[in-house]
């Protein structure tokens, strides 16, 4: 028998080494550094392919470099214009470090709030005017390196007044009849569209977002003394004999 090599276990070990490592490496063919899609797709603003998805009150903007081809049976490339909000850094070494962009980014419109006239207290069948003051606005993002605009625009209402009074109007009257504490809620919907610049077209996208408003405290109660003190009650005595004024 001849004798075993005395490297042949460090072939081995090698070879083996070697295998292991093109196993778990990505392939060049399938590898796309720019590339981030969402669910919805919303159109192509300066070669760049938007969309969009909304998890639960927020929205997430994607974007994709577009592919084109160079001259016939040239292979697809990415454009070769980066955006100059790009930076760069130089290492020791003196090779040049891109800052890695953002490929996609998240936004949320801004929580509305109620506001009524009068305010905190009333008394019973006075009118009674609760609003919110949700207006459209924009948030400002940076996707691949240009200034992105998300704008929400409110669209949709929803409101409880506590006494079974509900309403889809943007501003509500309302006449509460009975003394009581009562709670006002109200969400609402935002639509949604993008804008890259300095492109001058807003995209419209399908999806929307709702915002919940916190419940605004509202005290319909009567003007009362007691040993000249002004008292302004909210329960009626007849049922709370306790109750503060009764």
């Amino acid at each position: 028998m001849q004798p075993k090599p005395k490297n042949s276990s460090r072939i081995v070990a090698v070879v083996l080494l070697v295998a292991l490592s093109l196993s778990i490496a990505p392939s060049s063919a399938n590898a796309r550094p720019f590339s981030v899609s969402c669910g919805s797709s919303n159109g192509t603003v300066r070669s760049v392919s938007i969309s969009s998805q909304v998890t639960g009150d927020r929205v997430r903007v994607c974007a994709d470099w577009i592919k084109t081809s160079i001259g016939k049976g040239a292979a697809a490339t990415k454009p070769t214009a980066k955006p100059t909000t790009a930076s760069t850094s130089s290492s020791a070494s003196g090779h040049i470090a891109y800052t890695p962009l953002n490929r996609s980014v998240v936004a949320t419109a801004n929580r509305p709030n109620i506001i009524s006239v009068p305010n905190a207290q009333v008394s019973p069948k006075t009118s009674v005017l609760v609003f919110s003051d949700a207006t459209r606005h924009t948030k400002v993002r940076q996707l691949l390196g240009y200034n992105t605009l998300i704008r929400f625009t409110p669209t949709a209402y929803r409101w409880t007044l506590g006494d079974s009074t509900t309403s889809t109007r943007s501003r509500v009257r309302h006449r509460f009849t009975a003394t009581g504490l009562y709670f006002v809620r109200l969400s609402v919907t935002y639509a949604i569209e993008l804008k890259v610049l300095p492109a001058g077209k807003w995209i419209s996208t399908p999806l929307s977002i709702k915002k919940v408003a916190d419940p605004l405290q509202l005290r319909v109660g009567l003007n009362q003394s007691i040993q000249g003190i002004p008292v302004f009650v909210i329960r009626d005595c007849r049922q709370m004999p306790g109750a503060i004024g009764c």
